[in-house]
Formats: structure tokens, C-alpha cells, sequence
């Protein structure tokens, strides 16, 4: 079931990817719905060694073992951070979704529509960004003083302690997971309402419509 349902996804975010690019439409939600393509593109791919590994084919072939051990924390850093940009992105959708309906300025919006997602994403990016780099260099790159303070090692990333790691994970999850997705599930409340109480064609229904 692994190789068709891997094989099927690809190909229905290529085809959506492929509908949005040939679309003549100006809708503002199509930047970043096709971004959020090349994000689960890469998502999937991200996976595939994890998921390879679960077949004895794969696993027995050592080489394969160790390049996905020593891949492992690098490929699950990179999900994160995938996994955060897909909520986002979605987030960014059903704000501006919501703003056109609400303005029903359509040369305004499109023209500012890029300006407003970079100053509305801005601060919850920056603040993931710098508490994942932080968490990471917490696991791999903790630094202490030897032999009486003259000289500097390096502590084996498994051996480092455990206690930021788990400050920098649980920050990062709230920042990063929790709180777009609780801000996600009320804009799309809002957005659900507003087209149950309007029944007019706009630019946001020919959105989903699409």
C-alpha cells in the first residue's frame, strides 16, 4: 500500500500544482497555495527514507542503515519546520481569503496582498526560526570546558543535556504548531460563516471553488 498511496499523493499535488500554475485567475490565494504544494512535495519526500526503512529490503542493506541513522535528526528537524510552514500557509490562505471578501477592493488587495502576508507571518516565523536553532544547537553543538578550563571539546550530540532540548521543543511546538493551528481553526470558523451568510459569487468562493 506504501508505494501507491505515496505514488497517488505526488501526483494530486503535482496536478493541483499544475491547475493553479495554467489558471487565469487572479485570486491572491494562489501564491501561497502553490507554495503549500512544494511544501507537502517536500514533505513526502522528507518521509520516504523513514518509510523505506520499515521494509526489511531496505533495512538489511547496511549502508542504508547508517546513512539513515546518521540523516534521522536532520530529516525530523527538517519536518518540523515543514510541518509549521504547511499550518502557516494554510493560515495566510484564509486570511486573505477573508480580507477580500471583506474589502471587495480587488486592484487594493492583489496590490498589497504580498506585503500584508510577509508583515502577518513575519514575527510568528522569526520567533520559530531563532527557538529551532536554539533547540538545534542545544542537541549538537553544546560546548564545554576540559582539563581546568584549557581547553574546549565538544559533548557527543546524544550525550548532551536533555533539559533545553526540551524547553526549545516544547517553545517551538506552542509557537509553531499550537498557536497557528488554534489561529487556522478560527479563521476558518469565520470564513465558513461568512459564506453561509452570503450567498453572492466572490473571489473567495471561486477560491475553494477551485
Amino acid at each position: 500500500a506504501f508505494p501507491l498511496s505515496f505514488l497517488a499523493a505526488n501526483i494530486a499535488v503535482a496536478l493541483s500544482m499544475l491547475r493553479m500554475v495554467r489558471s487565469r485567475s487572479g485570486n491572491v490565494g494562489k501564491r501561497p497555495l502553490f507554495i503549500l504544494g512544494l511544501v507537502e512535495l517536500a514533505t513526502l519526500w522528507a518521509f520516504l527514507p523513514m518509510a523505506l526503512g520499515t521494509f526489511e529490503t531496505f533495512y538489511a542493506v547496511q549502508t542504508f542503515r547508517r546513512f539513515s541513522n546518521a540523516a534521522s535528526p536532520y530529516t525530523s528537524s527538517a519536518l518540523s519546520l515543514l510541518s509549521g510552514a504547511s499550518t502557516l500557509l494554510t493560515l495566510i490562505v484564509c486570511h486573505e481569503t477573508r480580507r477580500v471578501k471583506e474589502a471587495m477592493l480587488m486592484r487594493r488587495t492583489l496590490q498589497w496582498s504580498l506585503r500584508r502576508q510577509l508583515r502577518f507571518c513575519d514575527p510568528i516565523l522569526l520567533l520559530s526560526l531563532t527557538i529551532h536553532l536554539a533547540t538545534f544547537i542545544a542537541a549538537y553543538g553544546s560546548v564545554v570546558w576540559r582539563c581546568l578550563d584549557r581547553c574546549m571539546g565538544i559533548i557527543d550530540p546524544y550525550q548532551a543535556s536533555s533539559m533545553p532540548m526540551r524547553v526549545g521543543q516544547c517553545l517551538f511546538a506552542v509557537s509553531v504548531i499550537a498557536a497557528p493551528c488554534a489561529l487556522l481553526t478560527l479563521a476558518s470558523a469565520h470564513l465558513a460563516r461568512a459564506h453561509i451568510l452570503d450567498g453572492r459569487i466572490t473571489e473567495a468562493r471561486s477560491l475553494i471553488a477551485n
